[in-house]
């Protein structure tokens, strides 16, 4: 039986997006946080025009090969500036 949107969205709405990719990293989940599929549902479903908006910040991504590259010592994600 799949799941029900609505009620995946209500269960998950208490954190943030990486709160919910820090999760699915620490559960071993595949492609880390990456969730195929993902619908915008506000503020209505898959409203014409609608943009999404916010900072962001650019991560360059190396593969684990590469010894030169440098190392992040915890999650990358927590070492982003903060917001200003």
């Amino acid at each position: 039986m799949p799941a029900n949107p609505e009620n995946i969205i209500n269960r998950l709405q208490k954190w943030g997006a990486c709160d919910v990719a820090d999760g699915l990293s620490k559960l071993k989940y595949p492609n880390g946080g990456f969730l195929e599929g993902l619908t915008m549902y506000s503020p209505e479903f898959q409203s014409g025009e609608t943009k999404l908006i916010g900072q962001a910040y650019t991560v360059k991504f190396v593969p684990k090969t590469d010894k030169a590259a440098p190392k992040v010592q915890g999650n990358y994600i927590d070492k982003t500036p903060p917001e200003r």
